[in-house]
């Protein structure tokens, strides 16, 4: 099964998009889902990288919630990479945690101790026309070790795929497999198995 990116020509039109800001997370959340402004700045044509030379790339020095889109994150990357796990970090109305996004845990190929996290927001969060793209992609995820769910689901044997996202730097805050830098796939916009 493969999933890859949608036509370049609708970048333009990725601004207007709302949805509830509780449900589409609240850490830069319109950054990590394509709905700034700066969202046209974005080099839509991949750039191959690995999971360790994007572990190495300089961090924002504060990663605050209103930080814009910093030219780093302006570059869409293509990477062949391990999956490791996943889950489904679903809204949760009484606790106001979650964001609903598919929180995949991928390393470099051959060092699946040098991780970074690759996300799939949820379609309803989706900018223009890419809530088909995140419904294929979670879809992908889903058959290689069943649904995901709240829970981490630890694939027995890691996958290897060929991932395509946007990048993104994430505040760190405790999350399962980040990069010391917080060096994020998000949105993730394409993936294929290899």
């Amino acid at each position: 099964m493969k999933v890859f990116v949608l036509a370049l020509g609708s970048i333009a039109s990725l601004g207007g998009l709302q949805c509830a800001v509780a449900q589409c997370g609240v850490e830069r959340t319109d950054v990590k889902d394509m709905r700034d402004k700066a969202v046209v700045d974005v080099k839509m044509v991949p750039v191959a990288a690995t999971v360790t030379e994007l572990r190495k790339l300089k961090a924002p020095a504060v990663i605050g919630n209103t930080l814009p889109r910093q030219d780093s994150e302006k570059q869409v990357y293509v990477v062949q990479a391990w999956v490791i796990e996943y889950k489904h970090e679903a809204f949760n109305h009484k606790t106001h945690q979650g964001d609903g996004d598919y929180h995949v845990v991928i390393s470099e190929v051959g060092k699946r101790k040098r991780t970074m996290i690759f996300e799939i927001p949820d379609p309803k969060c989706a900018p223009g026309n890419y809530a088909e793209t995140f419904k294929q992609a979670r879809a992908f995820i889903d058959s290689l070790n069943g649904a995901a769910s709240a829970t981490f689901n630890t694939l027995p044997k890691p996958v290897p795929v060929k991932l395509t996202f946007v990048l993104f730097f994430d505040k760190l805050h405790g999350q399962k497999g980040a990069a010391a830098n917080g060096v994020e796939g998000h949105p993730g916009i394409g993936v294929e198995r290899q």
